[in-house]
């Protein structure tokens, strides 16, 4: 899931698709939490 979602955040935008652009903030707050709950104890 993390792979996917990494890759699809750093893609340029193309003709007929949401631009990923505005999305990476959200995506790098939600890869943080994400890697902080497989860490946790």
């Amino acid at each position: 899931m993390r792979s996917g979602l990494t890759l699809l955040s750093l893609m340029e935008p193309r003709a007929g698709m949401p631009d990923p652009l505005p999305a990476r903030e959200q995506i790098t707050r939600l890869l943080a939490r994400l890697e902080e709950s497989t860490t946790d104890g």
